[in-house]
């Protein structure tokens, strides 16, 4: 139910930050079922956020919230490998398009 309200959430724009910190604290606690979160919408309404978004605080603790995901969820990760290179790559080109 946790991850059926963040993925509600993650959808308007002034709960998206708020979202993204409360998904970081659970990240970060490492609880068991925590690798769950690869089969809900939320992961990929993360990665998403990720590759829209544009506010600099929302996508710096979003990422923040992947790498620190990232080892819990190895299998996961590879089906969508490509997407985390876009967003990687979008964050490293984005002094060149927002100076």
């Amino acid at each position: 139910h946790l991850f059926d309200k963040m993925n509600e959430c993650m959808a308007k724009a002034p709960c998206r930050l708020p979202t993204l910190t409360l998904l970081g604290h659970v990240v970060r606690k490492q609880p068991s079922w925590i690798h769950k979160i690869a089969r809900y919408p939320l992961l990929l309404s993360l990665l998403k956020c990720l590759k829209t978004d544009t506010d600099v605080v929302v996508l710096i603790t979003g990422v923040l919230v992947l790498i620190t995901l990232l080892p819990m969820i190895p299998q996961a990760g590879k089906q969508h490998l490509y997407e985390f290179f876009d967003i990687f790559g979008r964050l490293a080109s984005w002094n060149l398009r927002n100076p």
